[in-house]
C-alpha cells in the first residue's frame, strides 16, 4: 500500500516536472562551432528572444531544408520576426512560443496519467537603445498554480494570472561585456531543452521555475565565456526571509569552436527555506563540457556535487549527473539519447537512474516537434525502488 502510494505521488511529482517548457536553448551547435550564445540569443548564456542573426541561422541550419539550395541562396522572409510581416525596428527583437503537449505516464505500480498540456504561451521582448539594453517575458498562468514568477494575484476559481520568468535592464559596456540587473535564469551548467533533468532539478537552475532577482556580468569572448550572478533573491516570494542570496556562475573555455569544458559554482542561503522554515544553505559545484567530435554529433556532459544543509545540522551531500549524446544524420532531424543519475543523500541508496530516448524534428520554419520517452527511477522507503514510464509528445510553433 505503501509502494503504491508513493509510485502515485511520484507520478504527480514527475507530471509536475515535466509540464512547463521554456525558451529553446540549443547547446549542441557546437556541431556547427557556435561555442558562444549571444551571437544567436539575446540572454548571454543562451535562450530566450532569438536576436537577427539567431532567426537567419534557425533557418540555415537548424531546420530541415526542403529543395536544394544554391550557392546564392539567402534565408528569405522566414528568418525574419513574425515571417517579416511586421516591420520591426533594428533595435526590437520580439519572439512568441507556444508548446503543446500530449502527456503519458506509466508507473510500474498504480495507476497511470494521460492529459493535454498546454506547456507555454510566452511572448518575450528586447530592445536595444545604443548600449542599454531592456528584456521581458510574459505568459499567462492559472490561479490556482503556485507560481514564483506571477505578477498579478487572481486567486479566483479558474482565474488566470500573469507570470515574468524573466525581466531585466542591462548596459553593454561593450560587444562582448554586459552588466544586467533584473530578474534572470541562474547561470550554471548546461542550458538545454531539457530543463527538469536532474542537473537541473538538483542545482534549482532550470530555464523555467527557478530564475531569481540580482545582478549579473557576462563576458562572452571568442575562447572564454562567464557569467557571474549576485542573487538577491526571488522577490515575488515574501516575507524576506524565504528569499535566497549568493552567487551562482559559470565560465568555459574553447579549447577549439567544437570542444568547450566548462565548471559551475552556486552558494545560495537563506533564513527560511521554503517548505524547512528553518535557515537553509544550499551548494552546488560542477563540471561540464560540450564537444563534437564529428559534423553529426554533439556530445554534452554535466556533473555536480550538491550539499544542502537546515539550520546547522550536518550538511547532506550527494550528486547529479547527465550524459547525452545527439546525432543529426539529416539537418533538422535529431536522435537523442540521454543518461542521468541523481544522490541526494551519499549516506543514502543507490543513486537514482533515468534514461531518455527521444526525437526532434525542425521540419519548418518556426515549427518543431518531438517525442520523449523517459524512464526514472524513484524511492521508495530506505533502499528500494520503483520506476516511471513517461511519453510525451511535443508540438512546438514560435515566432
Amino acid at each position: 500500500m505503501i509502494r503504491r502510494g508513493v509510485a502515485v505521488l511520484a507520478v504527480v511529482f514527475f507530471a509536475a516536472l515535466a509540464a512547463p517548457s521554456q525558451a529553446a536553448a540549443f547547446p549542441w551547435m557546437v556541431k556547427h562551432e557556435y561555442a558562444g550564445c549571444a551571437q544567436c540569443h539575446s540572454d548571454p548564456s543562451g535562450a530566450g528572444v532569438l536576436t537577427a542573426y539567431g532567426r537567419a541561422q534557425a533557418e540555415i541550419t537548424v531546420r530541415t531544408p526542403w529543395g536544394k539550395r544554391g550557392d546564392e541562396w539567402e534565408p528569405g522572409f522566414a528568418s525574419k520576426a513574425f515571417f517579416g510581416i511586421v516591420d520591426l525596428p533594428q533595435e526590437l527583437d520580439i519572439g512568441f512560443s507556444s508548446r503543446s503537449a500530449q502527456m503519458i505516464v506509466e508507473p510500474e505500480e498504480g495507476e497511470g496519467d494521460e492529459r493535454f498540456l498546454q506547456m507555454q504561451t510566452d511572448i518575450r521582448a528586447h530592445y536595444r537603445l545604443g548600449k542599454a539594453r531592456v528584456y521581458a517575458s510574459l505568459a499567462p498562468s492559472k490561479a490556482d498554480r503556485t507560481d514564483f514568477e506571477r505578477i498579478t494575484k487572481n486567486d479566483e476559481e479558474d482565474g488566470v494570472n500573469l507570470i515574468s520568468r524573466e525581466h531585466w535592464a542591462g548596459w553593454a559596456v561593450n560587444d562582448q561585456l554586459l552588466v544586467r540587473g533584473g530578474r534572470m535564469v541562474l547561470p550554471f551548467g548546461v542550458r538545454q531543452n531539457e530543463h527538469y533533468l536532474w542537473v537541473r532539478e538538483a542545482t534549482r537552475t532550470d530555464l523555467d521555475s527557478t530564475s531569481q532577482h540580482g545582478l549579473s556580468v557576462a563576458y562572452s569572448g571568442e575562447k572564454l565565456r562567464t557569467d557571474v550572478m549576485a542573487i538577491a533573491g526571488n522577490y515575488t516570494v515574501s516575507p524576506d526571509r524565504y528569499r535566497e542570496r549568493g552567487y551562482s556562475g559559470m565560465v568555459e573555455w574553447a579549447f577549439t569552436p567544437r570542444y568547450i569544458v566548462g565548471a559551475s559554482s552556486l552558494v545560495a542561503h537563506s533564513e527560511a527555506g521554503i517548505g524547512i522554515g528553518k535557515p537553509f544553505t544550499r551548494m552546488a559545484h560542477g563540471a561540464f563540457a560540450r564537444v563534437s567530435p564529428h559534423p553529426m554529433v554533439a556530445i554534452l556532459a554535466e556533473a555536480d556535487f550538491l550539499s544542502n544543509q537546515v539550520d546547522e545540522d550536518d550538511a547532506v551531500t550527494g550528486y547529479a549527473t547527465m550524459l547525452q549524446a545527439d546525432v543529426e544524420p539529416i539537418q533538422g532531424v535529431h536522435l537523442v539519447l540521454t543518461g542521468e543519475t541523481f544522490r541526494p543523500d551519499s549516506d543514502g541508496a543507490d543513486p537514482l537512474l533515468g534514461g531518455w530516448a527521444s526525437i526532434v524534428w525542425y521540419f519548418a520554419p518556426h515549427v518543431d516537434v518531438r517525442v520523449d520517452a523517459v524512464r526514472r527511477t524513484f524511492p521508495v522507503g530506505n533502499d528500494e525502488r520503483t520506476a516511471i514510464n513517461l511519453y510525451l509528445l511535443q508540438l512546438h510553433f514560435f515566432l
